[in-house]
């Protein structure tokens, strides 16, 4: 069994009587509720809760990507996972995930992937899931007709983009089987050193993950 640590970064200085004017904390929160000054605060002290879970020896510690909202205040995961690389030493950083329909190319989810994954040593969890209809749809205007394909067109270039990718030690080439079904996707890896890492999630099919390592 692993442990690993999920913050989703949510804005915590809401007024207290946001339910009662506000229909939603997600789609239409109007912006004037955030305050800059505060979420500085807010971030740095979620980044302390995040490399505390790593001191405290969780296997891994995660974010995520949303956009728009107060529910989570992280519309790039791969910003937060870059810091928490050389903040942190042996804890995996599951970035769960990107959201691949709204990158245009794609292949830049894999390069800063692929930076991540070398600034921490091969510690990196790549996630990718279709995302949410708040975040796809509502938020950047994808049009959810297309999403699926555009998502499972993104995948495929990811994966072929990291096809002959190898792990920081030089073991192992990236070998992936994806199973897709409906909005289900798992991936399997041959287990042993070096070899790549998967993990497994409803509406969520990853692609690389590399073996934790211990940075020199």
């Amino acid at each position: 069994m692993k442990l690993m640590w999920f913050h989703l970064m949510p804005y915590t200085e809401l007024p207290d009587d946001f339910r009662e004017k506000n229909p939603s904390v997600w789609v239409d929160i109007h912006s004037s509720l955030f305050d800059p000054r505060r979420a500085h605060h807010m971030y740095n002290d979620f980044m302390d809760e995040l490399e505390f879970a790593a001191e405290c020896g969780f296997d891994a510690i995660c974010v995520n990507e949303h956009h728009n909202n107060g529910y989570g205040l992280m519309p790039s995961p791969n910003l937060i996972a870059s810091a928490l690389a050389r903040r942190t030493t042996d804890t995996a950083l599951c970035v769960l995930g990107n959201s691949l329909a709204l990158y245009n190319p794609p292949t830049r989810v894999a390069e800063e992937f692929a930076m991540i994954d070398v600034i921490s040593g091969g510690r990196l969890i790549a996630g990718f899931p279709v995302g949410t209809p708040m975040d796809t749809c509502f938020a950047y205007g994808q049009n959810p007709s297309v999403l699926r394909e555009r998502y499972l067109e993104a995948h495929d270039l990811v994966a072929a983009t990291t096809s002959s990718a190898t792990s920081t030690s030089g073991r192992a080439r990236c070998r992936s089987r994806v199973r897709r079904s409906g909005s289900r996707a798992a991936a399997r890896s041959k287990p042993g050193a070096g070899a790549r890492r998967w993990t497994t999630s409803t509406a969520i099919s990853p692609i690389s993950a590399t073996r934790p390592g211990r940075r020199r």
